[in-house]
């Protein structure tokens, strides 16, 4: 058997114009020997460059028309090892910033103690989402005294959702662990939300069972949207607001980033399928500057239940949710239609003929409402329909493909 050579990464055989000369060298010259290669053999190959082991095989599980071109690079040799090519760090904090200059100099360092306890390689990486208080030129002087630390800068405020999205995008760990800069949320309880994390569970929630600092009318709003949360999304968590989580990163793969989803995104998790647990944290008062959050995003809350509400019942069906109003309002319409004739019939009656008008106008109502729903019904299908098809999304999450012996955790 064929072994790969033992290349290092700083190896210029290992460099990506290297990898495209030789890709394109056994494309062209490759038929004399009876190996045949698709056209889409070297973009797929430096996609596979960029991901880690099990995200390799979480990529060649859900597209199973790109395997063969997998066995057509082994089977033509390969002259570097894809693992040596970009070693992916074991964990990767993601932390958004915004206005936090007095905490971030005293989370570094509580952050740095732990992680380096823990004898894993590990990456911090702060977004700075459009501060104003000189933040940002604290973050690069952090970059440029701790080699762990990234630093992604946000042209304005984009808000959280977008912040970590972006500290996602630019990490690299197996493992993601999210952490808000105001020091409220405690370094030292990651280990323990990593020992949760495996015991085979894919997102690992932070439970802030004494909230320190909060006035009682927050803990109670909070407390009340998270039952509610926790009803519609089925899932068991007290405390969905608390940002320190645990993720693996194929959990994102499954869940994008955008608008406001940071409040429910644990929720929108569970409904891809993710495995949750739960882990009591500390909670400490804010250490310096003053909270980005307020009441005002209890309104907003229920929106995000709203919406979070329709994804899981209705998203693969919108119809449902129009078309059974509309056809309930045909059916008192049609109802209403007979009686009104009823009524005008017996106008010489006064008390019985004034009914008459307002039962017509009724009926006719309920029957444009109906039309108009049915109408909508049928418009929403067909959009979730093309937003489906043309994006190549299917119905469902694979978990894990079994075949004989071998087994292909796709999650």
């Amino acid at each position: 058997m064929r072994q790969s050579l033992p290349i290092c990464e700083d190896s210029p055989f290992c460099s990506p114009l290297f990898i495209t000369i030789m890709l394109n060298f056994l494309l062209h010259f490759s038929l004399p020997f009876g190996i045949s290669f698709s056209d889409n053999c070297v973009g797929y190959s430096f996609k596979m460059i960029n991901l880690n082991k099990s995200q390799r095989r979480s990529y060649l599980c859900q597209n199973e028309s790109l395997k063969h071109m997998h066995g057509e690079i082994k089977k033509a040799g390969r002259l570097y090892d894809i693992n040596m090519v970009k070693q992916a760090t074991s964990l990767s904090v993601v932390i958004p910033v915004y206005n936090e200059l007095g905490n971030l100099s005293l989370l570094h360092q509580r952050l740095s103690d732990v992680m380096s306890s823990m004898n894993v390689e590990y990456e911090v990486v702060y977004v700075d989402d459009g501060s104003t208080d000189g933040s940002f030129p604290l973050l690069e002087q952090l970059a440029a005294t701790d080699l762990h630390v990234k630093v992604v800068g946000l042209s304005r405020n984009f808000g959280q959702t977008a912040a970590l999205a972006a500290g996602v995008a630019h990490s690299s760990g197996e493992v993601l662990i999210l952490l808000d800069a105001d020091l409220q949320n405690d370094p030292a309880d990651i280990p323990r939300l990593l020992a949760r994390l495996e015991e085979g569970y894919d997102l690992v929630s932070g439970w802030r069972r004494r909230r320190w600092g909060d006035g009682w009318l927050r803990c109670l709003l909070s407390r009340l949207a998270n039952l509610l949360v926790s009803r519609i999304a089925g899932i068991a968590i007290h405390d969905l607001g608390c940002t320190l989580k645990v993720y693996r990163r194929a959990v994102f793969a499954h869940v994008p980033l955008y608008g406001e989803m940071h409040r429910l995104l644990a929720a929108y998790a569970a409904l891809a399928g993710a495995r949750i647990a739960e882990v009591e944290v500390t909670h400490h008062p804010r250490y310096a500057g003053r909270s980005h959050y307020g009441l005002s995003r209890t309104l907003k809350v229920l929106l995000d239940l709203l919406i979070l509400k329709f994804y899981r019942s209705f998203a693969t069906r919108p119809q449902q949710l129009l078309g059974l109003p509309g056809l309930l309002a045909l059916a008192l319409g049609v109802a209403f239609l007979p009686f009104a004739l009823v009524l005008s019939l017996l106008a010489r009656r006064p008390r019985v003929g004034s009914w008459s008008g307002p039962v017509l106008l009724g009926g006719a109502g309920c029957c444009c409402f109906s039309l108009l729903s049915l109408q909508l019904s049928v418009l929403a299908e067909m959009l979730m329909r093309t937003y489906h098809e043309s994006q190549n999304k299917r119905p469902y999450i694979v978990r894990c493909f079994v075949s004989g012996a071998e087994r292909c955790e796709c999650w």
